[in-house]
């Protein structure tokens, strides 16, 4: 048998037929394309982003196939159907063809090697050409201006909070309201179903920790914590040996409680204060804990500028504030220990003091879930929008790596702080601050005589 005849057979073997019948039909799974991407995975270790990414792009081109073939023969597709099927994404970008391409040589080629394929189709299909764009990049000014808006948004949630609870220490001089008190532990954390169950043995007034029924805890402040025994002492002068619930004669389920904007009323707030909202969001304590999140996520991308998959996939055991570190994973699963400044310490010490989840990943949405890149993309956008500028989490990269060549710091130290694999990929920063060049153009004197 000759080696063509085998590798015949071994096509014959491996054939796959990619149907679809109706809406029901499951979709066989490719052996070729399963091949391929254990291989890209496991002896490349690429990426799962990366493989899913091509995964895509092979299903797409196997469809192509399909809607002019019944069957498909991968060892007889030639380099004019996969021409034919590259004339189909001319209307996309070229960043997008050129990811296609590389998909399909990448994917021949190891067709190739294992012996499913007599010869390789894209070995005359180039690469399209890209423009290489100048990377965006904020300014130091634009970098204050975003930094100041998050501090600022701090600020106001803590001042609002600030307000509520100096509000509910002067009402309390002519007595206490059961409103107010809620007021005060809905702000210390507590939901209404929390406080329905509330027991007065569950208060410890002298350290301020208040236990839940999950067996779980919460320590109110300082400030709260007299005003708190106070109100327990009027309720039940023997309250710490009482095992009744604190509210049950007043309010026995929760939707009796009254909402946020009444317990606000209570204190003579109003809906035309124009701190009205802030007010409102404020008495969540989540509200700040998001707001400090977002410091942190900001200044970590503009003081290390690690990819936003690589924040994303950042756990509480990655960090180590004591040695001003995290651990970093890198395209392709290797790991990094990155080196973080004093702002970046700071704000994640601030960060993880609020920091209310079981969740192990650092950065939490709003339902206490591991935060996505795609979701963390969207949060990044809008606080640069909302103060003004035009952006995203890249754009933070990119100004890392500005300021890192501006303040004239070696190439391979940049290299290996960003994780760029490519010296080239480092090197188009060197090229893109004109007001740096034209200054130093600028220090080069000759002594030529000038004349009019």
């Amino acid at each position: 048998m000759t080696a063509v005849q085998v590798i015949d057979n071994q096509i014959a073997v491996a054939q796959v037929v990619v149907a679809r019948e109706n809406n029901e039909s499951i979709k066989q799974e490719n052996p070729y394309i399963k091949q391929f991407l254990h291989w890209f995975l496991v002896e490349r270790g690429r990426s799962k982003r990366s493989a899913d990414a091509y995964k895509w792009e092979l299903e797409k081109f196997f469809a192509f196939l399909k809607s002019h073939e019944e069957k498909i023969n991968i060892g007889k597709v030639t380099k004019f159907q996969v021409r034919e099927y590259l004339t189909t994404l001319d209307e996309l970008s070229a960043s997008t063809r050129e990811r296609a391409v590389s998909c399909l040589k990448s994917f021949f080629r190891f067709l190739l090697v294992e012996g499913y394929i007599p010869s390789n189709p894209m070995e005359t299909i180039y690469t399209p050409v890209i423009r290489k764009k100048v990377p965006n990049f904020f300014s130091k000014k634009q970098c204050l201006k975003l930094t100041d808006y998050l501090e600022k948004r701090i600020e106001e949630i803590e001042d609002a909070r600030g307000k509520i609870i100096q509000k509910i220490i002067e009402y309390s001089g002519s007595g206490f309201f059961l409103e107010h008190i809620i007021l005060l532990l809905i702000v210390g954390g507590l939901s209404k179903s929390q406080i329905i169950n509330l027991k007065f043995s569950d208060c410890k007034t002298k350290t301020g920790k208040i236990i839940l029924a999950n067996k779980e805890s919460i320590t109110l402040p300082k400030n709260q914590r007299k005003l708190f025994a106070g109100f327990l002492k009027a309720m039940n002068p023997d309250f710490e040996k009482s095992n009744l619930n604190i509210f049950e004669s007043h309010y026995k389920f929760e939707n009796q409680i009254p909402s946020k904007s009444d317990l606000l009323r209570k204190l003579d707030f109003s809906s035309d204060n124009p701190e009205w909202e802030t007010l409102l969001k404020s008495i969540d304590p989540a509200t700040l804990e998001w707001a400090y999140r977002d410091q942190a996520i900001i200044v970590l991308l503009l003081s290390t500028g690690i990819r936003r998959i690589e924040l994303s996939n950042l756990t509480i055991k990655n960090v180590d504030l004591k040695d001003a570190t995290i651990t970093v994973t890198r395209k392709g699963g290797d790991q990094q220990v990155i080196e973080l400044n004093n702002d970046s310490v700071y704000c994640l010490e601030q960060y993880l003091k609020l920091r209310d989840s079981k969740e192990k990943s650092l950065f939490v949405s709003s339902k206490n879930k591991k935060m996505t890149p795609e979701s963390l993309h969207y949060i990044v956008k809008k606080i640069i929008s909302d103060c003004g500028l035009k952006g995203s989490a890249h754009t933070l990269r990119h100004t890392f790596v500005t300021e890192l060549v501006r303040a004239g710091v070696p190439l391979p130290v940049i290299q290996s702080l960003v994780g760029h694999r490519n010296a080239n990929t480092t090197i188009r920063y060197t090229h893109i601050i004109s007001k740096d060049r034209r200054s130093a153009v600028s220090k080069i004197n000759l002594g030529l005589k000038k004349t009019n």
